[in-house]
């Protein structure tokens, strides 16, 4: 079977748009098609949907402060436990506690119903975050990257 590819001179984008609701953001994208079209990311909508904290739900220990624009771990007494909680669900092949809501991705939510009105596209882009970006870019509370704590790393 070959794979989907598209042409090496299609178009898209990055993913974040400067809307706050998803539907405006999907019309622009309908009124300048692109080859790979891509789900919006919004992060004037919510600090939840800025390009790190929008990966951050399921995370043991995650702390936000959306008037302060913060986001941490807060590594106390507790942590050991979710961290526990945490492997248990990802061992047991659980998905659902690990999905993005559409309270942190209106963008990504709206997406599915808005493409069946477009042409159909070999393949569609999302922009997620990696690992090594959220662990130094996501500390505890004390500021320490997770990047550098042995037990969270691997989370």
């Amino acid at each position: 079977m070959k794979p989907l590819c598209a042409p090496p001179d299609a178009t898209t984008i990055i993913g974040s748009l400067p809307h706050k609701e998803a539907g405006e953001a999907l019309a622009l994208l309908s009124r300048y098609p692109l080859d790979i079209p891509a789900w919006p990311q919004l992060p004037k909508r919510s600090f939840h949907e800025s390009m790190i904290l929008q990966f951050s739900e399921g995370f043991p220990g995650i702390r936000v402060d959306e008037d302060a624009k913060k986001a941490w771990v807060q590594n106390d007494s507790e942590l050991p436990g979710r961290m526990g909680d945490f492997y248990e669900k990802v061992l047991a092949g659980e998905t659902d506690p690990f999905a993005v809501s559409a309270d942190y991705a209106a963008g990504f939510h709206a997406f599915p119903a808005w493409l069946p009105g477009i042409p159909r596209p070999p393949v569609v882009k999302g922009q997620v975050v990696g690992p090594f970006t959220m662990g130094l870019s996501v500390g505890d509370q004390t500021g320490k990257s997770l990047w550098f704590d042995e037990q969270y790393r691997d989370i």
